[in-house]
């Protein structure tokens, strides 16, 4: 992607977050021209409009990943933005118990949920049918991290890209976890559970309606 704001300039995939005010990142695919992002001027950090954000067609390139601890905001050609805190993931411990959604009578191939882990997200892929909208991912009834297992499972069923899972559903399983939580960046994770639990009709762990639910 080729994202403009004023003379400066920056080629950065969709994914990638930026800074745009009050201690928040968004990712490119998510902006769009006119939303302000911030940049590097005299030493200070001003809010600025994008100017226009183009895809375009580029030579095989080389993508490097970079991480640091603690995570760091860095200066990409003045543009302010992000080495990824962590991987962001519904808050599954106590007092954010799933809740009971009731199925819908039709929904799109993108929202059939199967028994078992189903993972959520809208996909990105502008060309897909389902384009910004909230696809379900089937994993079934299995052990599944989400760490290590997500970037080759969690794909689109549409067009079959990659989504960044951001929560899920539990149909007709018993099911548990065990994982991470860091609560601030400069915080130790610990360790969180929760034990077996029942699910007879579909629970989801994020309270907005969605595909293949009322």
């Amino acid at each position: 992607m080729e994202l403009q704001l004023g003379e400066n300039q920056l080629y950065t995939t969709r994914e990638h977050p930026l800074f745009v005010g009050n201690d928040n990142f968004s990712s490119l695919d998510n902006l769009r021209a006119s939303d302000s992002v911030y940049r590097l001027m005299d030493g200070n950090l001003l809010s600025t409009k994008i100017t226009s954000i183009q895809t375009i067609t580029a030579p095989a390139t080389v993508v490097y990943n970079l991480s640091t601890t603690p995570p760091h905001t860095y200066f990409a050609n003045l543009i302010a933005v992000h080495n990824k805190f962590g991987k962001t993931f519904v808050n599954l411990t106590k007092g954010n118990s799933p809740k009971r959604i009731e199925w819908n009578s039709s929904a799109p191939n993108w929202c059939i949920a199967r028994s078992g882990i189903c993972l959520e997200d809208k996909c990105s892929n502008p060309s897909c049918l389902a384009h910004k909208e909230l696809v379900i991912i089937n994993i079934g009834i299995r052990e599944f991290d989400l760490l290590t297992e997500s970037y080759k499972i969690s794909k689109c069923p549409e067009c079959s890209k990659y989504v960044e899972p951001v929560t899920c559903a539990l149909n007709n399983c018993m099911w548990r976890w065990i994982g991470l939580k860091q609560s601030k960046i400069d915080a130790a994770p610990t360790e969180v559970s929760e034990d077996w639990m029942l699910t007879i009709v579909s629970m989801k762990l994020l309270m907005v309606k969605s595909c293949g639910y009322n």
